[in-house]
Order: structure tokens, then sequence, then C-alpha cells
């Protein structure tokens, strides 16, 4: 069992007491230097339980200000990303894909400084939560690069497409002047026969994209998805096809105007050479023979007339008696 320094420092002073009575003075002045040491002791052992108390308080507060900073530390993260989100959102492509990796840089220094070169299965809870935003990062990076790219080919198609109506356009005008000038220089029958040769050319192309156009429908159903590059050369075949059905109907269309048209002119024709023709000869005996059965007959027709007229007023005359 061990003694207490206080009960021993007692026990020395009590005997060093005892020893001086008896005449020991140099014993009895060893005595009070062992109590004097171990007074000292019991002083730095009340000290020494002081400052123990002390810092198990220290430790509870120094616990409750760390517990303190992580909820401020998350608070300033949640800040920092609405942050980010709010430049992000209006920032250009290239401006989105230079944020995101100076954020997948901040995170790997992050995850580094944490976890070193230590292998995936011993990271802790908070390193996998780092690892796993780097990955989202440069998923958002590699989704912004394709879109890019694909805006980049859109633009490059869209462009192409534009030529191809631009082309289409003048080639259109071009085969009109020509119709209008054969029809100037060689007559109607040269610029009809002109237009049946594009319309039978419209129409070959129309079978031939249609064609294309269900080749295109084909491939696309085969899988039983459609991506967004299939379902844009079905547009674009559909495009075309269009095309060229429109142009079969423009030269059907004018193939028919010009026919009503060239029927209308010799009716026309037909009508002013008679005219031109009855004045030339003079009226025919067949149209004296009409031109007399008709002046009689409305001549019997006023006669008619008048003796209805007569026989109405004699009825309305009062009879006189003789």
């Amino acid at each position: 069992m061990d003694i207490l320094p206080e009960a021993a420092l007692s026990e020395l002073e009590k005997q060093a007491n005892e020893e001086r009575k008896r005449g020991n003075t140099e014993y009895a002045k060893q005595l009070d230097e062992i109590a004097e040491k171990i007074k000292a002791l019991i002083k730095l052992n009340g000290e020494l339980s002081a400052v123990r108390r002390l810092g198990a308080k220290g430790t509870a507060a120094e616990k409750e200000k760390s517990k303190e900073t992580e909820e401020q530390r998350k608070a300033r993260e949640r800040l920092e990303q609405a942050r980010f989100e709010k430049e992000y959102g209006s920032a250009e492509a290239d401006q989105q894909v230079q944020m995101l990796e100076e954020k997948k840089a901040d995170r790997e220094k992050k995850l580094f400084a944490s976890a070193g070169n230590k292998p995936e299965s011993e990271y802790s809870k908070k390193e996998l939560e780092i690892a796993k935003q780097i990955v989202d990062l440069e998923r958002q990076r590699a989704e912004i690069r394709k879109k890019s790219s694909d805006a980049f080919k859109d633009e490059a198609t869209n462009f192409e497409q534009s030529q191809e109506q631009r082309d289409r356009s003048n080639e259109q005008r071009q085969t009109d002047r020509e119709v209008e000038k054969l029809e100037r220089e060689k007559g109607g029958e040269a610029a009809k026969k002109r237009m049946e040769e594009e319309l039978q050319k419209a129409r070959d192309s129309a079978e031939t994209l249609k064609a294309k156009y269900d080749e295109a429908i084909r491939e696309a159903q085969k899988d039983g998805t459609l991506t967004d590059e299939e379902r844009k050369q079905i547009q674009r075949a559909r495009q075309k096809l269009d095309d060229a059905m429109s142009d079969e109907d423009k030269w059907a269309n004018k193939i028919a105007d010009y026919d009503a048209k060239d029927h209308s002119n010799a009716k026309a024709a037909v009508a002013f050479s008679s005219e031109m023709l009855s004045a030339m000869i003079g009226v025919s005996p067949t149209d004296k023979a009409i031109e007399k059965n008709t002046r009689q007959s409305v001549d019997y027709q006023r006669d008619t007339y008048r003796a209805v007229e007569d026989i109405k007023k004699l009825q309305n005359q009062p009879v006189k008696v003789k």
C-alpha cells in the first residue's frame, strides 16, 4: 500500500521533533530537509493536478470550438459552391471548361494532402467524397467539350445546307430564264419540251432520294434506338426529298398552266379569224335566211302583243244600251 506524501510529511515532522528533544540535532536537521522536499513534491503534485484539470477543460473547449469551425467550414463551402454555380451558369463554354479544370485541380490538391498515395480502398469517407467530386468534374468537362464539338459540327452542317439551298435557288432561276428565252426565240413547244425534261429530272431525283430516305429510316430502326446523328441524317434526307418533290410539283404546274394558256389562245384565235373572215367575204346566204326569219318572228310577237292589249281595253269599256 502506497503512503501518501502528506502522511509521510506528518510522520517526518513528528520524528524530527522527537530527535531534537533527544539531542540528536543533526539527525533532526536531515529529517527536516527530507520534509521540505516532500513539501515541494506535494506542491508540485498539486500544480500538476491543477494543470491536468485545466487541460481537461481546455480540451472540451477546443472540441467545442472545433465543432463550430466544422459547421462554419461547411457553410463556407456551400457559399463557395453557390457563387461558383452563379458564375458558371453565365459563362461561355470555354470559360466553363476552365472553371471546372481549376476546381478539379483544387480537389485533387486536397485529396493528395489528406490521402497521399494510399489506395482508394483505404480512403476515409471524406476522401471518397472528394474523389467523387473529381470524377463528377471530369464528367462535366467532357460533356461541355462534346457539346462544343457537336455545336461546331452542326454549324458546319447548317452552313453546308444553306449553301446547297442557295445553289439550288440560283439553278432554278437560271433554268426559268432559259425556259423563257426558249419561248421567246423558238416558241412555246420548245419551252414546253424543256419543262417536260425538267419535270422528268425532278421525278428521277425524287425517286432516288426517296430510296435514300427509306434506307436511313431502316438503318436507324435496326437497333431500336434513334441517336442524334441518325436523327440528323434522316432530317437531311427528308429535306432533300422535299426539295425534289417541290421541283416536281413546280414543273408539273408550269406545264399545266402552259397547256391551259395555249388552249385559251387557240379559242381566241379561232373566234378572231371567224370575225375577220366574215368582214372580208360578207354575210353568207344561210346567215341572211336566219336574219330574215328572226326579223319576222320579232314582228309577229310585236303584233300579237298589240292585239292582246287592244282586247283588254275593249273588255274594260262599259256596255252601252240603245
